[in-house]
Parts: structure tokens; C-alpha cells; sequence
């Protein structure tokens, strides 16, 4: 209908209009060309990825509209750094639900890419994690519950079979017991994991207090 909006460059022209300046270089491209809102969020975060000011938001709406293939992404480099690799995950697994959230800065990029991770394209299993984590459940207790669910319905549970751990309370408290205690004995494996790599970094140290690291 004729109003324009700047799709990538708000800073830029914000600082322009600031200043005083009286021309911007710029680029207008039309919807009635078929540039439509996809392909306008597509631009905005590759944009934001090439001057190497991409987040893993910018990196999940990228992969979500773009179309990339794996072997694509992979070979131009796009999952290279942390935030391209948790915004493939969350882009490319994440429920329209999570990502959504995700987006609006309702989950943060841990949350959204251990929904993703833990239950790829499942959107029952996300939901439910959703909830917990608005709960105040921590992440790895959440992807423990999440595997809980899998073990009682199957990896590929339907919105009714979700629908009845809602309504069954003593269920879901059970999966939760079960989830914070696989929690507590991960969280001592990886301790004692730590600990001993630590002594080896150190065999000085270690053999100061004992320890033989051989």
C-alpha cells in the first residue's frame, strides 16, 4: 500500500536521522515483487550474520525461512560458531511454539535448543516442557522429564496421550521424581569427570595429594 519499512539497518538509519544526514544508501525491495515478510526476515538475519553481529536469534529465524539443507549450512560455514549451531537446532527442530517464544525473548537460547535437541520437531513433548520450565523446572531437569515422557508414550506421543499427564497428577510427579534424581547422578558423574581431568592436567598437583593419574 505504499508504507515503507526498513527491514535490516535501524540503527544505521536512526543514527542518520540523529544527525541530521540527508541521504542514506539503501536498497527497497517490493512486496508486489513477491518479497514477502519470510523472505524479509530471511534478509534481516542474514544480514545481521554477515556483518558478524548474528545472534542465535538471527541464526534460528535465518535457518527457519531459508531452506538450508545440512549439508549446505554446514559447508558455508553457517554453523561454525555457537549461536549458528544452537539457532540450526532451534530453527530447524523447534516447535512453531518454542520457536515462537523463543523469538519474543519468552525462552532463552539454552531453553529453546534443549526443547529442541531433546524432542526434534515434536511438538506435544515441547509443549510439556514448555510448561515446566515456565514452572521454574532448570533445564536439565526438564530434558530428563522430557525423556521420562518418551519412555511412557514413545518418542512420537499424540496431543491426547499429552493431555493425560495433565490429568493425571500422580504421573507426572512420578516422571518428575524420576527426573531429578537421573539429574543428581549426572550432575556427580560430571563432577567426578572434572575431577579427574583436572588431575591430569596437573599430575604435579595430583601427586602432591596422592593421586596417581597413570
Amino acid at each position: 500500500d505504499g508504507r515503507r519499512e526498513v527491514i535490516s539497518g535501524r540503527h544505521r538509519f536512526d543514527l542518520a536521522k540523529r544527525t541530521g544526514e540527508a541521504t542514506i544508501p539503501a536498497q527497497i525491495v517490493r512486496e508486489t515483487d513477491g518479497f514477502d515478510l519470510a523472505a524479509a526476515i530471511t534478509a534481516d538475519a542474514e544480514l545481521n550474520i554477515r556483518d558478524g553481529h548474528g545472534k542465535t536469534k538471527d541464526f534460528a529465524n535465518y535457518f527457519r525461512h531459508a531452506g538450508l539443507e545440512d549439508a549446505e549450512a554446514e559447508a558455508r560455514g553457517l554453523r561454525a560458531r555457537a549461536p549458528g549451531r544452537a539457532g540450526w537446532i532451534i530453527g530447524t527442530q523447534g516447535s512453531p511454539a518454542v520457536f515462537d517464544l523463543h523469538a519474543n525473548g519468552q525462552l532463552t537460547d539454552a531453553q529453546a535448543e534443549a526443547l529442541a535437541r531433546t524432542a526434534p520437531g515434536n511438538e506435544a513433548l515441547q509443549r510439556a516442557g514448555v510448561v515446566a520450565m515456565n514452572r521454574g523446572t532448570p533445564i536439565d531437569v526438564t530434558v530428563n522429564l522430557l525423556r521420562a515422557m518418551q519412555l511412557q508414550v514413545g518418542t512420537a506421543p499424540t496431543p491426547d496421550q499429552m493431555d493425560l499427564f495433565g490429568a493425571d497428577d500422580s504421573a507426572m510427579l512420578r516422571m518428575e521424581e524420576q527426573a531429578r534424581t537421573a539429574t543428581e547422578i549426572q550432575r556427580g558423574i560430571r563432577d567426578q569427570v572434572a575431577a579427574v581431568q583436572g588431575a591430569a592436567k596437573r599430575p604435579d598437583k595430583a601427586k602432591q595429594l596422592g593421586v596417581n593419574v597413570k
